[in-house]
């Protein structure tokens, strides 16, 4: 860098004499220049590779404050598992006002890509770390099309956690049902968002590879120890309820082996508004939101609803109120 700065003096000197502010003027726009590359080239650098971007190992934890909802959500690894002779992490994942935890699988391939585990046979693909901006792909599952984009590499992200610079964004369209939310993935440290149709999950604090980010301490949220699952199979009351905007709805599945699972709202006359859930589960505790949409992504009027969990040999009902 010393030598180019030389030789670019000299030139000056040859091409205008001893003008001396010219020179200086031109001296300061060059090692602005040489500021601003070697500042980008070191950005560019702090980049981890693929694999930083989903630290798995046991004992990795996150907090996350609930926006548009109260509460805390904490998602722990607590141990690994094999299926189909492939290894998966397990997430354990506790969320205010729930009893029981729910579960989670994830692997990462040799090509930086993170599967999750859809059912007994089926897995799909949830980020792709090592691809440049703009690659998309897609994953059917239940009849549903995802389309998954990785909007940019160098996204800036602001949490209580810190800021966290070089975020991979994520964007995840389900195309039948006109639903999209994004994810934000910190290098070292994994998701630091996620945003959904007004319902945000924002990095309190962590604890990844033995470095702590920010405040792990929770709320009504503990920390996941290996509970077994749930006895029976529930369908808990909705929350809040009546709503306006959003609710939960919650449920636990009891069953250890996978089965197809179906969330339906139905009106007050039995019609069918809206089906949340279509999909494979296994055992543990699971929720949704609805946002008071049908299947068509329109707005429904206010009344009584009747939402509706059926698995396996289980059929379970309750209303819900909806006012506007």
């Amino acid at each position: 860098m010393q030598h180019i700065e030389i030789n670019m003096f000299s030139r000056l000197i040859r091409n205008h004499g001893f003008d001396r502010k010219f020179i200086k003027n031109r001296v300061i726009y060059l090692n602005l220049v040489s500021f601003i590359i070697i500042f980008f080239f070191m950005i560019d650098t702090a980049k981890g590779n693929g694999q930083d971007y989903f630290p798995l190992q046991v004992d990795n934890r996150w907090v996350f404050y609930l926006s548009g909802w109260p509460g805390y959500s904490s998602r722990e690894i607590d141990d690994t598992i094999r299926i189909n002779e492939k290894v998966y992490y397990r997430f354990c994942t506790h969320e205010t006002g729930l009893n029981w935890p729910f579960y989670t699988y994830y692997r990462l391939d040799s090509l930086d890509q993170v599967w999750i585990k859809g059912g007994p046979d089926g897995e799909h693909i949830v980020y792709k770390l090592a691809v440049p901006a703009g690659t998309d792909w897609y994953k059917h599952f239940d009849d549903l099309t995802y389309h998954l984009t990785l909007i940019d590499t160098s996204s800036v992200v602001s949490t209580p956690a810190g800021l966290f610079v070089n975020c991979y964004e994520y964007q995840t369209t389900i195309e039948e049902i006109f639903t999209d939310f994004m994810e934000w993935l910190a290098p070292n440290v994994g998701l630091v968002k996620r945003e959904s149709e007004g319902i945000g999950y924002i990095l309190k604090g962590a604890w990844v590879n033995g470095i702590l980010y920010g405040d792990t301490t929770t709320t009504g949220v503990e920390k996941c120890v290996n509970k077994s699952f749930p006895q029976a199979c529930t369908l808990f009351q909705n929350y809040p309820n009546p709503f306006n905007i959003y609710t939960k709805i919650s449920y636990s599945l009891a069953e250890k082996n996978y089965s197809h699972t179906k969330l339906t709202i139905y009106d007050i006359t039995g019609k069918e508004v809206k089906t949340i859930i279509n999909q494979i589960q296994g055992a543990g505790i699971y929720s949704v939101i609805w946002d008071g949409t049908d299947n068509f992504g329109r707005e429904v009027s206010s009344g009584i609803f009747i939402y509706e969990l059926n698995f396996k040999k289980y059929r379970i009902t309750k209303k819900l109120i909806l006012t506007k």
